[in-house]
């Protein structure tokens, strides 16, 4: 047996093993989500509806940012290093803030708020 193919054959089972590894990482879930349980349980509609306002600023904001930064030569990099993660976390709230509203049956209204303008800064 050549060098090459022994280094081949001790290769596939530790590749078979990493790649679904690494790749399961990829998958969005609810058991690893960033939003802390219970965080959202107290509040009433009309505070949920503020909750989901802000929310969806922040989403839209991320996403404006990493459209922008997509179009650079090192975007993807960038997305992946500084915006990603704080979208990720961004929609992961809105769901919980979503599923806590239906639990408490707030009106589709306070569970779809209009687009409000972001704040100053």
């Amino acid at each position: 047996m050549t060098f090459g193919k022994l280094w081949h054959s001790q290769l596939v089972p530790v590749a078979a093993i990493c790649v679904p590894i690494l790749v399961s990482g990829c998958a969005e879930s609810d058991l690893f989500s960033p939003v802390e349980p219970g965080k959202y349980d107290f509040l009433d509609c009309p505070s949920i509806a503020k909750q989901l306002a802000a929310t969806s600023n922040e989403e839209a904001k991320l996403a404006r940012l990493m459209t922008r930064a997509s179009e650079a030569a090192d975007g993807a990099f960038v997305n992946a290093i500084v915006y990603q993660d704080q979208y990720n976390t961004a929609r992961a709230r809105l769901r919980e803030l979503r599923r806590v509203g239906e639990v408490k049956k707030c009106s589709p209204s306070d569970l779809n708020p209009p687009p409000t303008a972001p704040p100053e800064n």
